[in-house]
């Protein structure tokens, strides 16, 4: 039917079907937020603008940690 079908790292193989795509660990949060039959855009990324991303996304959760652990 050309729908996609979003899986889990413990979802099922998919059955011969070509994968399109991996969301990225840093947008898990977001995924897990979403209802079934939401409507969502896919953007490509390429590896480096990910690693980027990944390292300040990181950073951020180093700092929020940090601060917490002050309690």
């Amino acid at each position: 039917g050309g729908s996609v079908l979003l899986l889990g790292p413990d979802g099922p193989t998919i059955g011969g079907y070509p994968p399109i795509g991996t969301v990225p660990s840093i947008e898990f949060a977001k995924v897990a937020q979403l209802k079934p039959t939401s409507e969502v855009t896919l953007l490509p990324i390429n590896i480096g603008e990910l690693r980027i991303l990944e390292a300040d996304y990181q950073s951020l959760w180093n700092e929020r940690f940090t601060w917490l652990s002050k309690f």
